[in-house]
């Protein structure tokens, strides 16, 4: 509404002002010493004008030309970003595709006009990786380092993610270390940390680190797949082929979870150390109390080969009234009944065994057994019935 006003004047004007000169065109005089125009005001305002407008076109022409340096830069920035842009998309394709060299190539040649550098480095670092090219590897990632400071953990990650690939453990360790140090919490660093552990065997450090990966996995909702059990299991055996002390394997066992305390696992081996270590009572104890909770056969193997102890035939006896069906403990009570003597008696039970479950091992006693008894006929074909299943499994 006001711009159809101001129109409307101007019009108006120019009307009042043409009529005007209609009736007197008016006077200009321009005097000074050495010369003088007069003219008519039309003219005179004619002049005015195109002296304005070629004043203006001068100026307009001073400025583009100031600025076509200006112009100029900012074209051929313009254009290297667009050509660090191509060369960034046929870097990662080619990368996708696997030609690692002319990636790496295009990648590095984007590097002086990306916008994001860190990003190229790390893709050509990984080019370099699987050229084998670790020095080169290494130098992408301490470039991509000093470029960008504040992703220190990302290139790090990226850095020990690439060690590992190429199985340089020890460097992966000092890499993933010096990371929790610094970022005690961040999940895929425990993560990485704890696979390697679990790689180069370092049960000890890798128990140490469980209840950070528990802790995590409880709030993420997930879990790194690790067997808890074998990981202090595979410690234990690592502690006992050490030749450590007996009082080292009993400080070990008895900071064990509860629940791996009556493992028959973590028993077995245990008690093979206390055997080899002459700990026969402890052995006994531990070998009963794990029997009476669930049967093994490794545990009643073992507990047959200990030297007797006075109740051990009473309870291999409570054990078969617990478990009347089970092979393994009238194979039990037949070594035992073997060993003190008992030949009718180990001969019942070991016949039980067999004829529940046969075992090589159940034909040798019992032909032992059939010996003993003078029975050498059947003796010997114990042996061969025991030979024949021996080969056939």
């Amino acid at each position: 509404m006001i711009r159809l006003l101001i129109v409307i004047l101007i019009l108006f004007a120019t009307a009042f002002l043409g009529l005007s000169l209609g009736h007197d065109p008016g006077y200009v005089l321009i005097s000074t010493q050495r010369f003088s125009i007069e003219t008519t005001l039309w003219v005179g305002l004619l002049l005015l004008a195109a002296g304005f407008f070629v004043l203006h076109f001068i100026y307009v022409s001073i400025q583009f030309t100031l600025n076509i340096p200006a112009k100029l830069k900012n074209w051929w920035e313009k254009h290297q970003q667009n050509k660090a842009i191509n060369n960034t998309r046929m870097g990662l394709i080619e990368f996708s595709e696997g030609y690692w060299e002319s990636a790496q190539k295009h990648l590095i040649k984007a590097l002086p006009h990306t916008d994001l550098p860190l990003f190229n480095y790390l893709t050509a670092a990984r080019s370099a990786q699987e050229l084998g090219q670790t020095y080169l590897r290494d130098d992408f990632l301490r470039q991509a380092q000093q470029n960008e400071p504040k992703a220190n953990i990302a290139v790090k990650l990226t850095q020990a993610q690439l060690q590992i690939a190429s199985m340089q453990w020890e460097q992966a360790l000092a890499t993933l270390q010096h990371l929790h140090e610094i970022a005690p919490k961040h999940p895929y660093v425990i993560k990485l940390l704890a696979k390697l552990y679990e790689t180069v065997k370092d049960w000890p450090k890798l128990i140490k680190l469980l209840p950070e990966i528990k802790r995590h996995a409880a709030k993420r909702g997930n879990s790194l797949n690790l067997d808890e059990a074998l990981i202090y299991l595979e410690a234990l055996r690592d502690l006992l082929k050490q030749h450590n002390t007996l009082e080292q394997a009993q400080t070990f066992f008895a900071a064990l979870p509860k629940n791996l305390q009556n493992d028959p696992r973590f028993v077995l081996a245990y008690c093979e150390f206390l055997v080899s270590q002459q700990e026969w009572q402890l052995a006994n104890a531990l070998i009963k109390r794990a029997l009476t909770k669930e049967l093994n056969l490794d545990l009643i193997n073992l507990y047959a080969t200990i030297p007797a102890e006075e109740d051990k035939l009473n309870f291999s006896k409570q054990l078969l009234n617990a478990h009347p069906h089970s092979a393994e403990v009238h194979a039990l009570l037949g070594k035992l009944y073997l060993q003190t003597r008992l030949f009718g008696q180990a001969k019942t039970n070991l016949e039980a065994s067999i004829d529940i479950d046969p075992h090589p091992a159940t034909y040798f006693y019992l032909a032992k057994t059939l010996e003993m008894l003078e029975l050498k006929e059947e003796a010997y074909i114990a042996y061969k019935q025991g030979l024949t299943l021996a080969q056939a499994l």
